[in-house]
């Protein structure tokens, strides 16, 4: 998420790091001003890597930045970088100016059972209390300051309706699919992270 100091339309960011390509899934701006730009990426890599990730505004300066990074094991593998890992997408928001205490973010009709679901939302709200959905894993909650909150959560099953619950705010949200790689096969959550 990429928030700028100056009058929108916030900048798209481009992720580069860690030996490997970053390819934008979805992006969503607030609706007051679009100087709010909460945009997902995915990445495969056949073998463990590392090193520093670069999160690039473009130039635009910005006075706030946060990111949540999730590795997933027995994902598909087949289509440039990922792109058959990730079935579909969707976005969601709770308006500026219109405060709620949940967003659900609906996807269409799954296209296998043994299909996973992620969701991911910002708040606009400081230290704001986000409860994953019912049947969701929490993976990582942070609130770094500057009037945000991010979420991330999980469900090894199919759900097209990805929500949360939270202290009165507007955010933005994103959805995906996560298509399987071997049917049964347990999906792992290895590693995870949040800065700022």
């Amino acid at each position: 998420m990429g928030n700028t100091a100056a009058t929108g339309p916030a900048n798209t960011p481009t992720v580069t790091g860690a030996d490997r390509t970053w390819t934008q899934v979805a992006t969503i701006e607030n609706s007051a001003g679009n100087t709010l730009q909460f945009t997902l990426f995915r990445s495969l890599s056949g073998s463990a890597n590392s090193g520093a990730l670069t999160i690039d505004l473009a130039g635009q300066t910005n006075n706030r930045c946060t990111w949540s990074l999730t590795e997933y094991t027995n994902v598909a593998t087949t289509g440039t970088n990922g792109a058959d890992a990730v079935v579909q997408s969707a976005t969601g928001e709770v308006p500026s100016g219109s405060p709620a205490t949940s967003l659900t973010v609906t996807l269409a009709a799954f296209g296998n059972a043994d299909n996973a679901t992620y969701g991911t939302i910002i708040t606009e709200a400081n230290v704001v209390t986000i409860t994953e959905g019912s049947g969701f894993t929490e993976i990582a909650e942070a609130s770094p300051g500057e009037s945000r909150t991010i979420q991330t959560e999980f469900k090894a099953t199919n759900d097209t309706s990805v929500d949360w619950t939270f202290d009165s705010s507007v955010g933005e949200a994103i959805a995906v699919e996560i298509k399987f790689a071997v049917a049964g096969a347990p999906w792992n959550l290895p590693l995870m992270g949040v800065g700022n």
